[in-house]
């Protein structure tokens, strides 16, 4: 893939999450969610092992899909953005998505941030605590088109949204 002169490797690693402004209208953060993420965990486990549905290592605090450097960066971002909207890109579904058809069964994947549950927790706290309800996140990689609203956590999915998530082909 082209790559910028800037983003090009030091060693084995790429520098690929930055941040775009667009005067006092939009602020992008361009987020890499492949290269400091956390190894995925389990992809299944029983249901009764299940807690509000992820399996016990889903919710392992030191799991992550940004990194603590990038998610420090990007809350810093955030936090200083005078922009009318904060945009986040990213390449994988950010909104919690129960898997189970059934009404009385909750599963949450083990990949793209729904792998990550307590990692996105501390997104959503932070936009939530500064009120930043200009947040549109925007995201690939799912081969459908989407808009859904992003809850503030993955206990009440039908609360008032925090931000607004539009996911592309």
């Amino acid at each position: 893939m082209p790559l910028r002169r800037t983003q090009l490797p030091a060693g084995p690693y790429l520098q690929l999450y930055r941040r775009l402004s667009f005067g006092n209208l939009v602020q992008v953060d361009v987020l890499d969610t492949r290269q400091y993420r956390s190894h995925r965990a389990p992809a299944s486990c029983d249901l009764n092992q299940r807690v509000n549905g992820y399996c016990p290592e889903a919710l392992d605090p030191t799991r992550t899909i940004e990194g603590v450097a990038q998610r420090n960066w990007l809350l810093d971002g955030l936090g200083r953005s005078i922009a009318s909207w904060n945009l986040l890109a990213n390449q994988v579904p950010f909104v919690p998505n129960d898997g189970n058809a059934s009404p009385e069964i909750v599963t949450f994947g083990n990949e793209k941030w729904d792998g990550y549950p307590v990692d996105r927790q501390q997104v959503l706290d932070f936009l939530r605590e500064r009120n930043l309800v200009n947040t549109i996140i925007i995201t690939g990689d799912n081969h459908n088109n989407w808009v859904r609203n992003v809850p503030p956590d993955y206990l009440r999915l039908d609360a008032e949204p925090v931000a607004t998530e539009f996911i592309g082909t």
